[in-house]
C-alpha cells in the first residue's frame, strides 16, 4: 500500500527548516491540505488559497515531491477536523485519496491538531525542524510588509519557494502588512469578537430596508466612479449598479465576513454587467487618488468610525480625506445616525416593564459615555435622563443579539447641523442635510413600549431622528 504523508495547516508561509524537513519525505506522497482556503481577509488568513497553493506546489517541486495540493474550507472550532479534513480529501480527489493510519502519517508541530490525528490512530511526525514557527513568521511578515525583503533574519527564515511567491505577487506581503498593521481588525477580521454578522445581514439587508437606504441616497449620487465605503455584503449595491450601468462601482468594508459575501454576490452575478470591485480597507485608508471619485457613499460607518476609531478627530479627518478624493462636481453622500437637537434637553422617558430592566441593563453596559439616570420615578416606570441619553438607548435597546457590540457604539454625538458644519469645514459645499425618524421603528419598537416627555412640564414631544441624510458637493 502507497505511503503518504498528510501535511495540514494553512500554508501561508514556508520556512527554510520546513523545506528541509518536507525534503526529507521523498519516496512518500506528501499532501498538502491547505485548510481556511476560503478565507483571505483577516490576519488569521490574509493570503487567498490560490497564492498558498502556488507556494505549496513550488516548494515541492523543488524539493522532488510526488504530492497533491488540496483546498480545504473553514471549519468554526470542532473537534472532527481532522475527521473533516480527511473526508475532504477523499470527496475532492474523487475518492482517489483515502487516507488512513494505515497508508498516512500527518506531519504536524500544531499540538492541537496533532492531538485530533492522534486520536484517530495517525502517527504524527515534526514538520518544522528547528526553526520558528510558520504563525510566528508570517506575523513578522505583518510587521514588515512590503519592506519584509530588507529584513535579512526574516529572509533567511522563508523557504526560496515562499520568497519566489512575495517576488512574484508584491501585493501579499503590501496585504498581510495592512491586515496586520490595522488597528481596528481582530485576528478574524471583524471590529468586535461579539459581533454576529449574520444578524446584521438579516436585519441591514433585506428587500424593503435596502429599498428605503436607495431611495434615501438616490437623489445626490452623481455618475462616473462611485465607491460604497463601508458596503457590508454589497446589498446597496445592487440597485446602484441598475441605476448606473455604465459607472464604475468600488466597495470598500472591513471585515472579512462581509467581504465573502461580497464576493458571493459578485460570483451569482447581481451586479449585472456594470463593473464591481471590492477592497477589504480601512476607512481610514488613502485607497484612491485626489480628485478621481465622482460619489462616496458612507452608509451607517461613520458613527462607527467615531465609536471605533477614534471620536471626532477620526471623522473629521475622514470628512477631509474624502474631500481630497473627490473630483471638482462630485459628491459626499453620507446616510447614518443622529443625535437630536438640544441633546442635552432633560427629559421623562417611561419604559413599560421589559424596557425598563434594558434601561437599567443600558446603563451599567452603554461603555462610549457615562450614562446619569434620574431612577427616582422608577414604581411609574419612568426615568430622567438627557434627551441624547434617551435617544442612545431607544435606538439601541432592540438589538439584543449583538447587544455587546452595540454598546461600544455612540449615535448622538452630532446633530444634523454640527454634520453639516462638519461638512463644510472639511470644504464641501452643503447640498442637503435632513433628518426624519423612521416610521416603522416608531410602529414596532417605540409606539406602546416607551414614551417621551419633558422633566419640567410633563408635556409629550416628539420623538428624535433616527436618520439623517448628508450630501456635500465639492464646487468646480
Amino acid at each position: 500500500m502507497s505511503r503518504h504523508v498528510l501535511v495540514p495547516g494553512r500554508h501561508h508561509v514556508f520556512t527554510a527548516a520546513q523545506a528541509r524537513r518536507l525534503a526529507s519525505f521523498r519516496g512518500e506522497r506528501v499532501v498538502f491540505a491547505v485548510t481556511s482556503a476560503n478565507r483571505a481577509h483577516a490576519r488569521y488568513n490574509p493570503i487567498p488559497f490560490f497564492v498558498r497553493a502556488i507556494g505549496a506546489d513550488r516548494l515541492a517541486r523543488a524539493a522532488g515531491l510526488d504530492h497533491r495540493i488540496v483546498g480545504v474550507p473553514h471549519y468554526p472550532p470542532t473537534d472532527r477536523f481532522a475527521e473533516n479534513t480527511i473526508k475532504d480529501i477523499a470527496e475532492q480527489t474523487e475518492g482517489e485519496l483515502v487516507l488512513t493510519p494505515d497508508n498516512c502519517r500527518v506531519a504536524t508541530n500544531t499540538a492541537e491538531v496533532a492531538a485530533l490525528y492522534r486520536a484517530r490512530g495517525f502517527e504524527i511526525v515534526d514538520v518544522e525542524g528547528d526553526g520558528p514557527a510558520p504563525v510566528e513568521v508570517l506575523a513578522r511578515l505583518g510587521a514588515a510588509g512590503e519592506a519584509w525583503s530588507e529584513d535579512r533574519a526574516l529572509v533567511a527564515d522563508l523557504s526560496e519557494a515562499t520568497r519566489s511567491v512575495f517576488e512574484d505577487f508584491p501585493e501579499i506581503p503590501r496585504r498581510v502588512g495592512r491586515l496586520y498593521g490595522d488597528p481596528l481588525l481582530d485576528d478574524a477580521g471583524s471590529l468586535t469578537e461579539t459581533r454576529d454578522y449574520a444578524v446584521y445581514q438579516t436585519a441591514m439587508s433585506n428587500a424593503a430596508v435596502i429599498e428605503m437606504k436607495y431611495e434615501d441616497v438616490k437623489p445626490w449620487l452623481a455618475d462616473g466612479k462611485i465607491v460604497d465605503e463601508g458596503c457590508g455584503d454589497g446589498a446597496l449595491l445592487v440597485p446602484i449598479a441598475r441605476a448606473f450601468p455604465d459607472a464604475d462601482l468600488i466597495g470598500l468594508e472591513i471585515s472579512g465576513e462581509f467581504m465573502a459575501q461580497c464576493l458571493e454576490r459578485q460570483r451569482r452575478g447581481d451586479f449585472g454587467g456594470t463593473y464591481v470591485h471590492f477592497h477589504q480597507r480601512n476607512l481610514l485608508d488613502r485607497v484612491f487618488h485626489p480628485r478621481s471619485i465622482d460619489t462616496t457613499l458612507c452608509n451607517s460607518t461613520l458613527h462607527e468610525l467615531w465609536s471605533y476609531g477614534g471620536g471626532e478627530d477620526a471623522v473629521r479627518g475622514y470628512l477631509a480625506h474624502k474631500f481630497e478624493q473627490t473630483r471638482p462636481g462630485g459628491r459626499l453622500v453620507i446616510r447614518d445616525v443622529v443625535g437630536p437637537p438640544d441633546k442635552s434637553r432633560p427629559v421623562a422617558l417611561w419604559c413599560d416593564a421589559a424596557n425598563l430592566e434594558k434601561l437599567e441593563r443600558f446603563e451599567l453596559d452603554f461603555l462610549p459615555t457615562t450614562i446619569a439616570i434620574d431612577w427616582s420615578s422608577r414604581k411609574d416606570g419612568v426615568a430622567r435622563l438627557s434627551l441624547a441619553d434617551a435617544t442612545e438607548f431607544l435606538t439601541k435597546k432592540d438589538y439584543t443579539a449583538n447587544w455587546a457590540s452595540e454598546m461600544h457604539e455612540t449615535f448622538c454625538f452630532w446633530d444634523i447641523e454640527q454634520w453639516a458644519a462638519a461638512l463644510t469645514d472639511a470644504g464641501f459645499t452643503v447640498r442637503a442635510a435632513d433628518s426624519y425618524t423612521n416610521p416603522w421603528i416608531v410602529e414596532h419598537r417605540w409606539a406602546g413600549q416607551v414614551a417621551l416627555s419633558d422633566a419640567h412640564s410633563g408635556a409629550a414631544i416628539d420623538w428624535p431622528p433616527t436618520t439623517m441624510i448628508l450630501c456635500g458637493e465639492r464646487q468646480p
